[in-house]
């Protein structure tokens, strides 16, 4: 259920074919022997529950102080704040337009330890406020930022929808703490479109505060970029799991399972996550009753969303291409809350949501 505004232009992307492709240098992750004898851990930590847990995650992080923020699908318009215990604090930040007042909220970015920044599609802003929830500054931001990391030059490498005289689709940008968009890289050059170009999608966005990697949803790719916006190469994921695809995501139990990279994050010591929805291997017996829409066609609704899906999290040595550690688990993740854990998404029987927190490691089999 992320990520699905009409706003992303979710085009697939290229099918794993090196001779296929814009990027100078593409390299398949290899797996070895080391990789077979380790395994991720998740250890249980908190479950956020309760009248504050609104419904699935649109932004979800972790504070340096171990508390929460959190704003939910449909409309994002109220961050809700949990201690590290799980308890529910009331609203960080409450609808509207004024001053420390939210609207439609896509990304919590934590500035350092003392702060964090908001950004929000429904006012075209980001508002940055501190850890008690003072509001410090706002500035105006010219599109909707879908993702972002904080880079150590300063400001932010994002991923939005953003118009430039360079490139159109969803390119990456290097945004100004002033909101400016200082260069954008990696989008559509020129009017030539093909239906499977990465640059027309969503991507998510992770950094070590110079080097920036951007990972398109539908094809397991992870291309690296400098700061300064020189793409160096692409690490592409063969796994026979995760098929690329060139249409929208629809669930069809006529059709394959359709795989989603979500989110990955920078670990550290040249470490990169992934985290990818796959089917369960019941997940036809899961979807809703199907509807057509008013365009044509047939939309199978994934309601169950943890029964529907499973969660593979792997871990990449950026600097070899290695893949250090794979382990399935089951439901359906909402990505990293920080460097160090994982947060899952489900509703009970009666429909109360929840969301299960848990610490990520990886150890010796």
């Amino acid at each position: 259920m992320l990520f699905r505004d009409s706003l992303l232009l979710l085009a697939a992307v290229a099918a794993l074919d090196p001779s296929h492709s814009d990027a100078q240098d593409r390299f398949l992750i290899q797996q070895t022997n080391r990789c077979r004898d380790c395994e991720i851990v998740l250890t249980p930590t908190v479950v956020l529950r309760g009248a504050a847990v609104e419904g699935e995650p649109l932004a979800i992080v972790r504070l340096s102080d171990g508390r929460f923020l959190s704003s939910y699908y449909p409309g994002g318009d109220v961050i809700a704040e949990f201690a590290s215990d799980g308890t529910a604090l009331g609203p960080f930040a409450t609808k509207g337009q004024g001053p420390a007042e939210v609207a439609y909220v896509t990304r919590i970015q934590p500035l350092g330890t003392d702060s964090v920044v908001v950004f929000e599609a429904g006012n075209a802003r980001a508002s940055v406020f501190t850890l008690d929830g003072k509001l410090g500054r706002t500035f105006q931001v010219p599109g909707r930022i879908n993702d972002s990391a904080v880079l150590a030059q300063g400001g932010f490498a994002t991923n939005g929808l953003i118009s430039t005289p360079e490139y159109f689709g969803l390119p990456l940008q290097i945004l100004l703490e002033d909101g400016q968009v200082d260069q954008a890289f990696g989008g559509v050059e020129g009017g030539l479109m093909r239906p499977d170009m990465p640059q027309l999608g969503y991507r998510r966005v992770a950094t070590d505060g110079k080097r920036i990697w951007a990972a398109t949803p539908t094809n397991y790719e992870v291309s690296e970029w400098s700061a300064a916006g020189q793409e160096r190469h692409v690490w592409v994921r063969g796994a026979a799991w995760f098929e690329a695809y060139f249409d929208d995501r629809v669930f069809d139990p006529q059709r394959k399972f359709p795989p989603w990279l979500m989110d990955i994050e920078y670990m550290g010591a040249n470490r990169l996550a992934t985290v990818v929805h796959v089917g369960a291997s019941d997940w036809r017996d899961h979807l809703g009753e199907p509807y057509e829409l008013r365009s044509g066609g047939v939309v199978y609704p994934d309601w169950d969303v943890a029964a529907v899906h499973e969660t593979v999290v792997e871990i990449i040595d950026v600097q070899s291409g290695q893949l250090q550690a794979s382990t399935r688990f089951p439901g359906y993740s909402v990505g990293f809350l920080d460097s160090e854990h994982l947060g899952f998404y489900e509703t009970s029987p009666t429909g109360e949501p929840s969301v299960a927190i848990f610490k990520v490691s990886v150890r010796q089999r």
